[in-house]
């Protein structure tokens, strides 16, 4: 188990978030929280969630260091396809890398 109870990985992704969170307020950028329904929309419902994200968004910026999960992949795809630029940054450098369709991640 990791911080507070919570599994080591949930607990990692959640200080990830709030390091995020805190960097983002520093540099006066709006930041907003989507929750995922699965009860009401099972499957699909991370596909709704980053639609909603996406909505009036200029850009997206994912932080992932390990291979991009399929919703990871269908975040970029669905930014790609509205016109957002898509970044990625995916090492410890911290160097955001433009993500187009014919990556080969999004395959």
């Amino acid at each position: 188990m990791g911080v507070r109870g919570l599994p080591a990985a949930l607990a990692a992704y959640l200080n990830q978030e709030q390091s995020l969170t805190l960097l983002a307020q520093g540099q006066r950028i709006r930041t907003e929280e989507h929750v995922v329904d699965f009860n009401h929309l099972g499957d699909g419902a991370i596909r709704f969630r980053n639609r909603a994200m996406l909505r009036g968004a200029e850009l997206c910026v994912i932080v992932h260091r390990s291979l991009l999960d399929a919703g990871t992949k269908d975040l970029a795809r669905q930014a790609i396809e509205a016109g957002v630029m898509m970044y990625l940054i995916d090492s410890e450098e911290g160097k955001p890398r433009r993500i187009k369709m014919e990556d080969g991640r999004l395959i």
